[in-house]
């Protein structure tokens, strides 16, 4: 028989609500930075159709921008995984009984 009750519902939503709002301010630059890269791509891809010619500059704004939203995307994606990770040891832990989710 476990000496601990299992996690409730409330106690594992709010565990991933304290643990999302620590990444906040992380996902919240990223989100900027992704929003930057965007209008940078954009103002590239309009650049290109209007004036008709691919240069150096361009090109790289293009090229750039799709490697920093796809690098913002990778790291919000890592903190969310790495939140649910955490509940999933904090739920673990509590089901079976111990101090930690391995057993020891």
């Amino acid at each position: 028989m476990s000496t601990n009750p299992k996690p409730s519902l409330d106690e594992v939503v709010s565990a991933l609500e304290r643990l999302v709002r620590i990444f906040d301010w992380e996902r919240k630059l990223y989100l900027a930075f992704g929003l930057v890269s965007l209008l940078l791509f954009l103002y590239s891809g309009y650049r290109m159709l209007t004036d008709g010619a691919v240069d150096k500059e361009l090109l790289a704004g293009m090229l750039g921008s799709t490697g920093v939203a796809a690098g913002c995307s990778a790291r919000v994606v890592f903190f969310l995984t790495r939140a649910f990770s955490i509940v999933g040891q904090l739920v673990t832990s509590k089901t079976s009984g111990k101090g930690h989710a391995d057993g020891k």
